[in-house]
């Protein structure tokens, strides 16, 4: 796996001399002598091994000969079909993983998102400390002077929480939508699916982003028994110097993808086909024809990405002017002027190449036209394969593939199924040990009798016996009939039923995928919690394979990311109306967002139950919440509402409590008022009731008098 000298030669060498297709060829077949070395030989024969018992296909002759059946000698039936063990587990796996759900995150870090992001910040934290002033100015002037939908916070932490999380720029919103594009476009679950079903058969698992001819961004996911690499100490291969894949064309799919390349050079490579059934002569009418006799056969076809240092010469010129003028060149000059100044800048490039295997014919060599390299200036003498790879707990390109941990358990669970087949053959029903001389005819008078046969008879359907108990001897004889039971092979039969449940047990144990995970034998009575937690320890054990899966995701969506920017300042018309903002000047920082699976669903559901249960949302909130697709955004939201009612809650108490002050207050001031009133009435009264009773003395004083 070490780098030859091929490979050193070209790095070594001038930008101008890397481009020749000499060049290319001799990396080409550095690279095929690379692949046909004895550790591609072994990878594929156990990635093609591991394929077969993931689906259930495991041979059957190994087994065959531990039991001593060569074939030939046949003594007993069985029936050879693999049992499907593993099937099961890998679909346990894949089916889990399958539920959940991603999609891109997209952070805009160039200076002038930066910028806009940290005045919207300030002007959300003046509007929350100046609140109460705002809204007494815009009373006052009659005026409103904010914008309703500008987010105005409660607290320093749900300034914080929200600009972290919730706030995004109109740019990041729609290159998420058009990176989401890209990938709908691209079936990207169907990829998904086949991705994990590598890393758990293979050990690792590869995609292609690419930029077609077209304009359109294209992601492929890469068979891993075609992927040939360089060495490299990291599981995401990001020093490897070169990746490609071998893949069988037929020579009418190369004319297609190579329209530049002469038709007599696809002559020579079929000329070069082993088992080619075609004519063995040029005609100049094939480069004219519409189907030539050669255009379907097979070849392997070598397509590659080299990554390389290119120098790159710039030759600065100050003109008598005062001026600057700038010139890039090939080599440099023998002499330089006094008023001339080279500058040498290194970067990385990636040369493609595709190469007919077995031909020595180079096909093509280039520089990548639509070479991924980071938008951000300080990262630009970068450079991205379009290949993203992953293998988890890479040690010298080599791994342990959850199938293989499988292996020895499917072993040995297929050989006692087919112990259990032959156990099973074999087995004989309880018969009967009929003694004949204790059976002699029995006289039933007038000339009848019942023979030894017509007795077992009336056993088998009544269970009766008739027979001589007295022998010629006058002797005392057993009972002629007695079951045979059939002892040797239960016995056996159940120990292989242990032996097989042993290692089914081996088997949960070495995957973590344990019965609450595929739904096997689930005790009724555990309790929800317990199950639960049953559940996520075995999803711990399979996390990694998730992780290898977004960890190649996230860098395909990365590239896909670079192309798609390229795209829109292009104005490629299919992505242009999905992006509708100009982003020249824009970098964005690319992630995966997962999504809430099954479990936080009911957790959070949960908790939305709670809260309207207790009035601290209302349904329309709940509503809301239960829509949220992001898991952070969704408890941030109901966090919020709940604060946000708790708060309302609060001041509509505070409101309360004064409208009840204010109505005492009311009450007593009307009682203070209605006791004067009173008390002038039943004074009024008493001034009035004296007045009557001295008028009334004064009358009767007079009567009398």
């Amino acid at each position: 796996m070490s780098n030859s000298n091929a490979l050193l030669n070209f790095h070594a060498a001038p930008s101008n001399k890397k481009k020749t297709k000499d060049f290319g060829l001799k990396i080409a077949k550095h690279i095929e002598a690379h692949f046909a070395g004895q550790y591609y030989t072994d990878r594929n024969k156990r990635i093609e091994k591991n394929v077969k018992f993931a689906m259930g296909k495991q041979p059957m002759q190994e087994y065959l000969s531990q039991m001593n059946i060569d074939g030939k000698d046949v003594y007993i039936n069985l029936d050879t079909t693999p049992p499907p063990i593993a099937p099961k587990f890998v679909e346990v796996i894949v089916g889990s993983l399958m539920k959940r759900q991603e999609t891109p995150k997209v952070s805009a870090i160039d200076p002038i998102s930066v910028k806009q992001k940290f005045d919207e910040m300030a002007d959300a934290k003046f509007r929350m400390e100046n609140k109460d002033f705002i809204a007494s100015l815009e009373q006052q002037l009659n005026l409103k002077l904010t914008n309703e939908q500008e987010y105005t916070p409660e607290d320093n932490d749900d300034l914080k929480l929200y600009f972290e999380l919730e706030h995004r720029l109109p740019e990041e919103i729609f290159f998420e939508e058009g990176l989401q594009y890209v990938l709908d476009t691209n079936s990207a679950s169907v990829i998904k699916r086949r991705l994990i079903f590598d890393v758990i058969t293979a050990g690792y698992a590869a995609t292609k982003s690419i930029m077609d001819g077209n304009g359109k961004i294209k992601i492929k996911r890469c068979i891993p028994q075609n992927m040939v690499y360089s060495f490299s100490e990291y599981d995401d291969f990001r020093d490897s110097s070169f990746i490609g894949e071998v893949t069988p064309m037929k020579i009418s799919e190369l004319r297609v993808l190579y329209p530049d390349v002469d038709e007599q050079l696809f002559f020579e490579i079929s000329q070069k086909v082993k088992a080619r059934n075609t004519v063995s002569r040029w005609d100049e009418k094939y480069r004219y024809s519409d189907t030539r006799p050669y255009d379907e056969l097979t070849v392997d076809v070598l397509q590659f990405e080299l990554k390389t240092i290119d120098n790159l010469l710039y030759q600065v010129k100050k003109t008598s002017n005062g001026s600057i003028v700038v010139d890039k060149k090939e080599n440099a000059p023998e002499k330089i002027g006094d008023n001339k100044e080279m500058i040498d800048k290194k970067i990385f490039v990636i040369y493609e190449g595709a190469y007919v295997m077995n031909s020595g014919i180079m096909l093509d060599w280039k520089k990548q036209q639509n070479m991924i390299k980071p938008s951000m200036p300080e990262k630009m003498a970068e450079a991205y394969f379009s290949y993203s790879i992953f293998m988890p707990d890479n040690y010298e390109l080599n791994n342990l593939p959850m199938i293989q941990r499988m292996e020895t358990s499917i072993r040995q669970m297929t050989l006692t199924h087919m112990k259990i087949q032959q156990i099973v053959a074999k087995m004989r029903p309880a018969g009967l040990m009929i003694d004949i001389d204790g059976l002699q005819n029995i006289s039933l008078g007038e000339g009848k009798s019942i023979s030894p046969l017509e007795i077992q008879k009336i056993y088998d359907q009544t269970g009766n016996i008739y027979y001589r108990s007295m022998t010629e001897e006058g002797q005392r004889a057993g009972s002629p009939i007695a079951e045979t039971a059939n002892s040797g092979s239960v016995p056996q039969l159940q120990e292989l039923i242990n032996i097989f449940n042993y290692y089914l047990n081996r088997l949960r144990e070495e995957t973590g995928i344990n019965e609450l995970r595929d739904g096997a034998g689930i005790n009724p009575r555990l309790g929800n919690k317990q199950l639960q937690a049953g559940i996520a320890a075995s999803n711990n054990a399979t996390d990694f394979i998730y992780d290898a899966y977004i960890n190649i995701i996230e860098n395909t969506m990365m590239k896909c990311g670079i192309l798609l920017a390229d795209a829109v300042n292009y104005r490629v018309s299919e992505y242009a109306k999905i992006v509708k903002v100009n982003i020249s000047n824009r970098y964005f920082d690319i992630k995966v967002d997962m999504l809430p699976d099954d479990d936080y669903r009911q957790y959070l559901e949960g908790m939305v139950q709670t809260a309207l249960s207790s009035g601290q949302i209302d349904f329309e909130t709940a509503f809301n919440i239960r829509n949220i697709k992001n898991i952070k955004l969704g408890e941030l939201y109901l966090s919020r509402a709940t604060k946000k009612k708790q708060k309302e809650a609060q001041e509509q108490a505070m409101q309360n409590s004064q409208m009840n002050a204010q109505s005492q207050q009311e009450s007593l001031q009307m009682k203070a008022q209605m006791d004067s009133q009173l008390q002038q009435i039943q004074g009024e009264y008493k001034v009035n009731t004296v007045k009557t009773d001295r008028k009334s003395t004064r009358l009767n004083s007079s009567h009398e008098w």
